[in-house]
């Protein structure tokens, strides 16, 4: 009975130590790969001409996320997705679609995503998004 429960143990201890080393590799695989694309996208950006991108722009690192400026965001349902839009001097800018599992949201939840809901600050967005996606 004992041997038996060693063994066990043993076979879990082993299995939870493949698993958290596999998902160490493949984190640090894709974050390495992730910046080098960012650092391709900005090598190709300073290549371009000066008539294709602003000439006195500030230099910004290649793994620094540049939020968009505006006045408020707005977030509304549209199909299987969430839109989310910046709202800037009154003109909505697209910015990306985030996947939303309908099943899993109250009739209140889609009602109030179907309006659209107003958020006044880039840190009240991702807490949202985060809430109705995850």
């Amino acid at each position: 009975m004992l041997k038996t429960t060693a063994k066990i143990f043993l076979i879990f201890i082993l299995l939870t130590t493949v698993a958290v080393a596999t998902g160490f590799v493949t984190y640090t695989l894709t974050k390495r790969i992730a910046e080098e694309n960012l650092v391709e996208t900005a090598e190709a950006a300073s290549e371009a001409s000066p008539q294709d991108s602003e000439v006195n722009a500030p230099a910004t690192p290649a793994n620094e996320v540049v939020p968009v400026p505006s006045e408020y965001y707005t977030v509304r349902l549209e199909g299987a997705t969430v839109g989310v839009y910046a709202i800037t001097d009154g003109k909505e800018e697209f910015l990306y679609h985030a996947n939303v599992y309908q099943n899993d949201l109250s009739a209140d939840d889609l009602t109030m995503l179907k309006q659209g809901v107003k958020l006044m600050s880039l840190s009240e967005l991702t807490g949202f998004i985060e809430n109705f996606t995850s």
